[in-house]
């Protein structure tokens, strides 16, 4: 009997329709694994919006459940450090505590690794609200590496964000990484949109 891992692609966990993966087909996939707690749902973009806008932060360790499951294989990866994707300074009045903070508080204590930001966000813009491929095109003039890690990366990092929804931010912000010297990128999410 095939497991639902079987029906997905290793690499974006799309749901494989044929042998060869359209997700990873039709673009450049810059990170080499993209790991999902949850599928999102209802009850799951609840808990979203509730630790978002909210205030109510304590929700987000109902992620923390299920995340014991990954840490033996993260071990073995050997990462150099886990890397949140900065948020939107806009956004950050709104959300002082973000979704994504007890995943890598455990992360970090769990694999014994700093949790660093390279990036800096450049635009104002949201990636929410966006056309699919508006969203590419926003996510690639979106970020900058700082000056102290250009060219001055390496090893392997777990990339952390909140949702999967097209991968345009996660795949930038692998692309970057890579660019400047990151061997592979490792991705968490909290929850991966059905398609």
């Amino acid at each position: 009997m095939l497991s639902l891992q079987d029906l997905q692609c290793e690499v974006c966990k799309t749901e494989l329709l044929q042998e060869d993966c359209d997700y990873c087909n039709s673009r450049n996939v810059f990170f080499s694994k993209l790991n999902y707690i949850r599928i999102r749902g209802d009850f799951e973009r609840e808990i979203i919006q509730k630790v978002k806008f909210g205030k109510s932060p304590y929700l987000s360790n109902y992620f923390r459940l299920k995340l014991r499951k990954f840490l033996p294989t993260f071990k073995e990866r050997n990462y150099t450090a886990i890397i949140n994707i900065p948020s939107n300074r806009k956004t950050i009045r709104n959300r002082p505590i973000p979704v994504c903070k007890p995943v890598t508080d455990l992360l970090k204590k769990q694999l014994r690794l700093n949790i660093i930001t390279p990036f800096v966000k450049k635009s104002k813009e949201l990636q929410s609200g966006k056309s699919f491929r508006d969203r590419f095109l926003h996510a690639q003039s979106a970020f900058a590496i700082m000056k102290t890690h250009i060219n001055n990366l390496s090893g392997n990092y777990l990339l952390v964000d909140d949702v999967f929804t097209t991968g345009a931010t996660i795949n930038e912000i692998a692309k970057l990484l890579l660019m400047n010297g990151a061997k592979e990128v490792d991705v968490l999410v909290l929850v991966k949109g059905k398609a």
